[in-house]
């Protein structure tokens, strides 16, 4: 029987594991889909199931030889077991039409929010200083309303056009409410932390927020 994964189900190889013999388990004669990461990142080894790529766990429910799994598709898959990798109150809510205690218990975990926000600029107008920096971390001490930020294109030239530098910064550690802005506030504070922590005051050509509210 082929696995089934409701999200995806990836294995990250490298070279100390492939010595060591290690490998994704899939049907005899089916290889799973390999994808060489960039900058020469180990490959990203895709087992061989079913994926179901955006649908949601709207029911578990317990069977005489298994669970039943409805999905927000409407479709619903018989399965001998299920494993929840999601956060502890997306598992909580899953699980509790089958394990109420664990469910419980998962509830207990505390869960704050938690977001990024990539920025590509031309690296022409971008303070000299920064032509190497790779990253910054800001204690919780200071207050701001960004947590860190990772230089990213210093790191991996290949993640931005020829003459861009993307920097990635992250929100919600300190200042959870950052998280729930909409776009155009969430850019003008992120920007305004920027100017003032690292001179950086031009505007950027492109952005892309990403925000996990009681995700972390």
């Amino acid at each position: 029987q082929r696995p089934v994964a409701v999200r995806a189900v990836a294995h990250r190889g490298h070279r100390r594991g492939e010595r060591r013999g290690r490998a994704v388990a899939r049907p005899e004669g089916e290889p799973g889909t390999q994808r060489r990461g960039r900058g020469g990142r180990a490959p990203v080894t895709v087992a061989a199931c079913d994926l179901r790529a955006g649908v949601a766990v709207t029911r578990l429910a317990h069977l005489d030889d298994g669970y039943q799994v409805q999905l927000s598709d409407e479709t619903s898959l018989h399965v001998r077991s299920v494993i929840l990798a999601v956060p502890a109150n997306i598992a909580a809510a899953i699980a509790k039409p089958v394990a109420a205690q664990a469910a419980r218990l998962l509830r207990e975990i505390p869960h704050t929010n938690i977001g990024t926000v990539s920025l590509l600029y031309r690296s022409e107008d971008l303070p000299v200083s920064l032509a190497k920096m790779r990253g910054l971390m800001i204690p919780r001490r200071e207050k701001r309303q960004i947590d860190a930020m990772n230089f990213t294109s210093n790191k991996d030239p290949e993640t931005a056009p020829p003459g861009h530098s993307l920097i990635k910064v992250f929100v919600g550690g300190g200042a959870p409410e950052v998280v729930e802005m909409d776009d155009a506030d969430l850019l003008a504070a992120v920007r305004a932390e920027l100017a003032d922590l690292l001179k950086i005051d031009a505007e950027p050509v492109a952005f892309r927020a990403y925000r996990w509210v009681a995700g972390y």
